[in-house]
C-alpha cells in the first residue's frame, strides 16, 4: 500500500495525520516530527486529543467512564452522518482529552489503552493529534 498523508486538526494549531502502509510507531513518530518542525516543544506538557468510535451509544458512555478514570476529559458524540466522500458515520465519537508529554513512550500507553477499549466494544481507534506547545 503506498503512503498517503490526510491532514485535517480539530485541535487549534495542531496537527494529525495518518500515513497508509506504515507501522502506528512510525505514524506516531511522523506526526510528533511534525509538530516539532512546526515549533513545538514536545518537552512540554500539551493538550492531547485521541479519537474512539464505538457503534452503541451505552458502549461508548462505559468506554468514556473508563477513560475518566485514567485521566482523561471525555466527551461522547453524536455520529457524524453523511461524510463529504459519500459515505456515512453511524458510530458514536468518543473524543478524549489529557494534558500530557507527547512522547512516544506515552502515545504507546494511550495507544495500548485505547485499542484495548476498541476490541471490547466493537469499535475503531482513530489516532491522535495535539497542540503545539511553546
Amino acid at each position: 500500500m503506498g503512503a498517503s498523508i490526510s491532514h485535517g486538526s480539530k485541535v487549534p494549531n495542531g496537527i494529525w495525520f495518518r500515513i497508509c502502509g506504515r507501522s502506528e510507531d512510525q505514524n506516531d513518530e511522523a506526526v510528533l516530527a511534525e509538530l516539532r518542525a512546526k515549533g513545538s516543544d514536545l518537552t512540554k506538557a500539551t493538550d492531547v486529543v485521541f479519537y474512539l468510535y464505538i457503534p452503541v451509544l451505552r458502549d461508548a458512555h462505559t468506554a468514556a467512564t473508563a477513560l475518566k478514570k485514567h485521566g482523561y476529559t471525555v466527551e461522547v458524540q453524536e455520529p457524524l452522518g453523511k461524510l463529504s466522500d459519500g459515505s456515512y458515520e453511524s458510530r458514536y465519537s468518543v473524543v478524549a482529552h489529557i494534558e500530557e508529554v507527547p512522547s512516544l513512550e506515552n502515545l504507546r500507553m494511550n495507544r495500548a489503552l485505547f485499542k484495548t477499549l476498541a476490541r471490547q466494544y466493537k469499535g475503531e481507534y482513530d489516532g491522535w493529534e495535539a497542540a503545539i506547545a511553546q
